[in-house]
């Protein structure tokens, strides 16, 4: 059994997505805080079933609140195979604080751009190619709420376990030394 947990802000999307994979029903809320323990599901998915954590949001893993040393202690922990780092499409530039603030840990990642009909609705295009070559792990653009999509995200997943990727920054040995600097890199 292989385990992936949901890391992402507050109102990412991280809480449908683990409906939608588990069919779980928990509360899904448009405000921040809204998950404030962990919660645990699972899936089965050509044979292997996949074991899936939803975190509580956090803007960093410096933690402040019980919440984020949740979160940050989970994921500095090591417990899950694949990380599912969400970042909402529509606020890219303040989603992606949390995968530079991700990118010092050495884990494994898929990056799921969620909310893209918001983003292009608000005419943003986010190039997920391009982000994929420069960040060296799987780049998924999603809406969580189309359930029409999740074949592709489980093939990723699936496609990214056991030998999961890590962020270039990662596999180097360095960091982006601040979001700042992780922003323009890409």
């Amino acid at each position: 059994m292989y385990k992936i947990a949901l890391l992402g802000q507050p109102n990412s999307g991280k809480s449908t997505l683990f409906n939608a994979l588990t069919g779980s029903h928990q509360h899904v809320g448009n405000w921040p805080g809204k998950t404030v323990e962990r919660c645990e599901g699972s899936y089965k998915y050509q044979g292997e079933i996949i074991s899936v954590v939803d975190l509580p949001g956090s803007y960093s893993l410096t933690a402040d609140s019980e919440e984020e040393r949740i979160t940050r202690d989970f994921i500095t922990q090591g417990d899950a195979d694949l990380i599912l780092v969400m970042a909402d499409s529509s606020q890219l530039s303040r989603s992606l604080y949390m995968l530079a603030d991700f990118s010092k840990l050495d884990a494994p990642a898929v990056l799921v751009l969620n909310m893209e009909d918001i983003a292009k609705a608000q005419g943003k295009q986010v190039d997920a190619a391009l982000l994929e070559e420069r960040l060296g792990i799987p780049v998924i653009s999603f809406v969580a709420a189309d359930l029409k999509r999740y074949d592709k995200l489980k093939d990723i997943i699936r496609g990214a376990l056991p030998a999961a990727p890590k962020l270039k920054s990662a596999q180097t040995g360095g960091s982006f030394h601040g979001s700042q600097k992780f922003c323009q890199v890409l």
